[in-house]
């Protein structure tokens, strides 16, 4: 069996990304750590791996850091949106000119495409048709200038088939998503994740082409700018849209494991990013499943609201009598079915890394606690818990603090109960 050892003195950065969207190192994508922190932990624990996975792999910075470090990496997330913005991520080392290239002939191409409308077109929600028609238009002149055979990008299949665009045009529609997300900045909210629909079809938003084409090439050399500071292969690594309850890997095939799941928030990470998925092409069924399907969803309807008989987890147990028989309204007919799915998910996830990871490789996973009114739900106990069940012992945790300026604690600090969450980082073998 191969020895590995974490280095002498190394330092664990913080996970956490700055406040400011605008501070961070990609995409301004909510769930994310720091390529520093993914950085630290592959110097101490798994500087001889040959392939890493990050089951949850979200804007990519797993894979990205890999790329820097010459280890191949395969990242996976249920959502296309973020396959495709992790794909972007990794472009080839010359990029920087040729990118230059592409954005010039992306426009001059645009004035040739047909600009197509679709009728149940999510946009529409916030924009009239004429903008609709604006951003259809640079959608079009990115499939043309990037050959990726997709010949109509308005269909449902261009989600399930974002696997295939190559990074350019990932790239090139990682700028679109950006430009959108500015278009529709004041539908924003409070809440990280959550943009607002307007009452009525004359609060939309109607941005002149002339707007739009700015937008589009200003995001376009914003992330051409930060790219250009990690020139890296994108070779060495595989992206997968898929559930992280059903790993395509055989047995033991994965050398270690870096990732942070969703946390039991109830946030909606599918919202989220529901302007990236609207110039996809998602349609409302397409993200009905997507929200039923994710982990940390909150929506629960017709989920079991009976205790579950297979959770591996004592104090998960605890934890979901404890909400079930709260006197708060609410608590059996949704917050209990609510963290019942999280943690059922969560266990049949947790399964298949310990399934694929050999037995002596690392699995570095990121949580945070939480509470329900004046319950903590320690979910860093629950996974230590649970990966203990399958024969894998904590070697090592570091706890963070959260600020109390992070978005998600802002929402719940008027909490007569409320503490600070803690953040961890769990290092299993």
């Amino acid at each position: 069996m191969r020895e590995s050892f974490p280095l002498k003195g190394s330092l664990l950065r913080s996970p956490k990304q700055p406040v400011l969207a605008r501070d961070r190192d990609w995409y301004p994508y909510y769930a994310a750590f720091t390529e520093g922190f993914v950085s630290s932990v592959i110097e101490s624990y798994l500087s001889d791996a040959t392939l890493v996975l990050d089951p949850w792999n979200g804007s990519g910075t797993t894979t990205s850091v890999c790329a820097q470090k010459g280890i191949s990496s395969i990242g996976i997330d249920i959502n296309p949106a973020l396959t495709v913005i992790a794909k972007a991520r990794l472009k080839v080392g010359e990029c920087y000119e040729s990118l230059g290239e592409l954005c010039n002939r992306i426009i001059s191409e645009i004035t040739k495409r047909n600009k197509n409308e679709q009728p149940d077109d999510l946009l529409l929600h916030w924009m009239r048709p004429s903008s609709v028609s604006h951003i259809r238009a640079i959608q079009s002149a990115i499939h043309q200038c990037n050959t990726n055979g997709m010949d109509n990008c308005y269909s449902l299949d261009a989600i399930t088939r974002a696997n295939s665009f190559d990074n350019t045009c990932c790239f090139s529609y990682c700028a679109l998503f950006m430009s959108v997300r500015k278009l529709l900045q004041r539908f924003t909210t409070t809440n990280p994740t959550w943009f607002k629909e307007p009452a009525t079809i004359a609060q939309r938003i109607a941005p002149s082409e002339e707007l739009c084409l700015k937008v589009f090439v200003e995001s376009f050399d914003r992330l051409r700018n930060l790219i250009s500071k990690s020139r890296v292969s994108s070779s060495n690594a595989r992206f997968l849209t898929q559930d992280s309850q059903r790993l395509p890997f055989g047995d033991g095939e994965i050398d270690g494991v870096i990732t942070s799941p969703p946390y039991a928030t109830r946030i909606d990470y599918v919202k989220g990013v529901l302007p990236e998925l609207a110039v996809l092409g998602a349609d409302r069924g397409f993200l009905t499943k997507l929200r039923q399907d994710s982990l940390g969803t909150p929506v629960v309807r017709g989920y079991n609201q009976k205790l579950p008989s297979n959770l591996s987890s004592k104090y998960g147990i605890e934890t979901l009598k404890h909400i079930r028989d709260h006197s708060s309204k609410g608590s059996p007919s949704y917050y209990f079915p609510w963290i019942n799915k999280y943690f059922f998910n969560l266990e049949e996830s947790i399964k298949e890394i310990a399934r694929v990871v050999r037995s002596d490789g690392y699995i570095c996973i990121v949580v945070r606690d939480s509470y329900y009114k004046e319950f903590l739900i320690d979910l860093q106990q629950i996974v230590t818990e649970i990966m203990q069940n399958l024969n894998r012992k904590l070697e090592k945790r570091k706890d963070y603090g959260i600020s109390p300026q992070s978005p998600s604690v802002k929402q719940t600090k008027e909490n007569e109960n409320f503490r600070l969450p803690k953040e961890s980082l769990l290092i299993f073998r």
